[in-house]
């Protein structure tokens, strides 16, 4: 894990919107044909050109809006908080997921949305690495003038 410069306290308003929800029928088969649908990877995450990662200038209060789509966790787990640290062109964001319950035959994409308190090092940045695993390009959404 990098360790983040940047106090946890500086992250708010965090959300893990389910996009769509798919759940398996009973037979194995019927798994396998979900994840073929969804082009599911190993470590959790979708296809990466399905991956989306944008992040918005900053507010008056000085926090920037980061969103990164079709994440895909089961449908019972949810991310209630994440660290993130800016390192040379790549911005990481270490999520902390939590499950009520183990569901098999469910899994969700979701939209994870959070601002976090502006950084220079912010400025440089051209990936997100969610989670540890693969970097998705970085979108950087201009101001409206």
């Amino acid at each position: 894990m990098i360790q983040s410069s940047i106090p946890q306290n500086q992250v708010r308003n965090l959300s893990a919107q389910c996009i769509y929800g798919l759940h398996s029928q009973e037979s194995e088969n019927d798994l396998g044909n979900l994840n073929e649908d969804l082009s599911v990877i190993e470590d959790g995450t979708s296809d990466l050109d399905k991956n989306i990662s944008m992040i918005y200038p900053a507010n008056s209060e000085g926090f920037a809006l980061v969103t990164i789509e079709n994440i895909v966790l089961d449908c019972s787990s949810y991310i209630v908080d994440v660290d993130v640290v800016a390192v040379g062109d790549t911005l990481f964001v270490d999520p902390k997921i939590e499950s009520d319950e183990m569901l098999l035959d469910c899994i969700c994409s979701r939209k994870v949305s959070f601002e976090v308190k502006f950084d220079p090092t912010f400025e440089n940045v051209k990936y997100t690495k969610y989670d540890g695993y693969r970097l998705i390009p970085l979108q950087k959404v201009d101001a409206e003038k």
